[in-house]
């Protein structure tokens, strides 16, 4: 691509935006994360207690999901592989500096334990908005990470400060299990950014020819 696509590019998109919600998100988690709000939870009924930078924390993992919306995104669908090249260098600086600025501020505020804990929870959040924003388009990526959220936060606490094997969001930051899930929710959610219309084609062609 040349510099007037590139300058093209960025101009439909919000990415200054974007870095700027990952920093207002990482401010207000290093004034009111260490607090807690109270929420119900599926054990016995009962209404539990969620740390504010659990919340926070999915901010800079939907933030890059929705840099890439663009209102010229229908003729972009016909884009060629050179575009998509770029489009995955963009989305990938997008994702580390809302990473990196987040974690940053988290580590003024919070211990490495926690800080590890915030660093295992976004690749699942991205991923599961790579997913959304592939079904429904990257405006709306931000509803299937919301979604997960409620349900991980209800029904992950099982009493007692214990927590299920998949609430990633909460479980000790040497936990493999949450860390695989982490990586297996990024994973899909890479594949399922990669699945264009042409590219599927291809895949069954080649599919096709075997």
């Amino acid at each position: 691509m040349d510099v007037e696509s590139i300058r093209s590019f960025l101009e439909v998109r919000r990415a200054r935006g974007m870095l700027f919600a990952a920093v207002i998100a990482g401010v207000l988690t290093m004034l009111i994360g260490a607090h807690s709000v109270a929420m119900p939870m599926a054990v016995n009924g009962e209404r539990g207690a969620i740390s504010i930078w659990r919340m926070l924390a999915i901010i800079p993992g939907i933030l890059p999901a929705l840099s890439l919306h663009s209102p010229l995104g229908d003729l972009e669908q016909m884009s060629t592989r050179s575009f998509r090249r770029y489009e995955r260098a963009f989305l990938g600086i997008v994702s580390l500096l809302c990473a990196g600025t987040f974690l940053i501020c988290s580590a003024f505020s919070f211990n490495l334990q926690t800080v590890a804990v915030i660093a295992r929870a976004l690749p699942a959040w991205l991923g599961l908005a790579l997913i959304g924003g592939k079904l429904m388009g990257w405006r709306l990526s931000w509803t299937l990470p919301t979604f997960a959220a409620t349900v991980v936060w209800y029904w992950g606490y099982q009493g007692e400060g214990r927590y299920a094997w998949w609430e990633f969001t909460a479980r000790p930051f040497d936990d493999s299990w949450s860390l695989l899930l982490s990586m297996a929710l990024f994973g899909l959610g890479l594949l399922a950014y990669e699945a264009t219309p042409w590219r599927r084609r291809e895949i069954a062609g080649r599919l096709g020819q075997q």
